[in-house]
């Protein structure tokens, strides 16, 4: 699981508050870096509607879109750090909170070819909808560009979206049997990955304003100690979070979610080293991993 972390490598990387700051620029509204995302969206979304004299909320599809055509023409450099984690790791899910298209873009030329299925179910979450190249398949968590609609920006989409979450993962069958049986399900998540798959977290901060992750997580957490449905004895994947950021929550905090979480130190800013080494790190795991079976 991929975050914008890896996208900080490149020399003119693209900053979630920086898009902001242009939007408030450009409609002539204030911009507080100090808010977390979804608010300062929300607040910025508020602040247009209230100088209108007929306000509507199709003022979400026309700032979605502006943020979608800002991140749809980004392009990783050749040999980039993007190619290390999509073509050499020994992994067919690779799952992403970024919008854009980098991971994609930099595993295959095949996909600047891509064009996207019009009939696709979701329009507007994205607990399905995957982009298949070749033996791996792509999953943007929250949104991707090109489908403006489907990104998760501010709380109204975060709290629409984990409602779809818990319906999905509350529901028939429970998950003792959805992790025996994964293979056999027509249709399924990327939800279930998380408990059937081993799950390495790389360049995602994981701030708390991410209520979806954080649900995902302490749900799976609550179903694995409460031995739900026998869950204990069936579910043996784990979840490896590595962190960057040395002033990020205690280590005991994901540990009580069952979570393991990997301080790794970042010298003079300098990432592309930083990643290489997360890389080298879950490389070298999922290779044990096999090994044991």
């Amino acid at each position: 699981m991929i975050g914008n972390g890896l996208n900080r490598c490149y020399s003119q990387p693209i900053y979630w508050g920086n898009l902001l700051l242009k939007i408030a620029d450009y409609y002539q509204v204030t911009f507080n870096s100090d808010n977390p995302f979804p608010l300062e969206f929300e607040s910025i979304v508020n602040q247009i509607l209230s100088g209108e004299d007929a306000p509507s909320d199709s003022i979400y599809r026309e700032l979605k879109q502006r943020i979608a055509e800002a991140v749809n023409e980004q392009k990783p450099e050749r040999e980039s750090i993007h190619e290390l984690f999509t073509n050499q790791l020994s992994v067919n899910h690779i799952l992403t909170t970024n919008y854009d298209y980098m991971l994609e873009r930099s595993y295959s030329n095949i996909w600047t070819s891509y064009q996207l299925d019009k009939e696709a179910k979701e329009k507007k979450y994205s607990l399905y909808r995957q982009t298949k190249i070749g033996p791996k398949s792509f999953y943007h968590v929250h949104g991707e560009a090109r489908y403006p609609s489907t990104l998760c920006l501010g709380y109204e989409h975060y709290a629409g979206y984990l409602t779809k979450m818990r319906e999905y993962l509350r529901a028939a069958p429970n998950m003792s049997d959805r992790v025996r049986n994964i293979e056999q399900r027509s249709e399924w998540s990327w939800l279930d990955l998380f408990f059937t798959h081993d799950i390495y977290i790389a360049g995602l901060k994981l701030d708390t304003c991410e209520i979806d992750l954080w649900w995902l997580l302490t749900y799976r957490a609550y179903l694995y100690y409460s031995n739900d449905s026998g869950l204990k004895d069936i579910m043996k994947n784990k979840i490896v979070l590595y962190h960057t950021d040395s002033t990020s929550r205690n280590v005991d905090l994901f540990k009580h979610l069952h979570v393991e979480c990997i301080q790794v130190s970042v010298h003079n800013e300098d990432y592309l080293s930083t990643y290489h080494d997360i890389y080298q790190r879950i490389q070298e795991s999922i290779v044990s991993r096999a090994e044991m079976g």
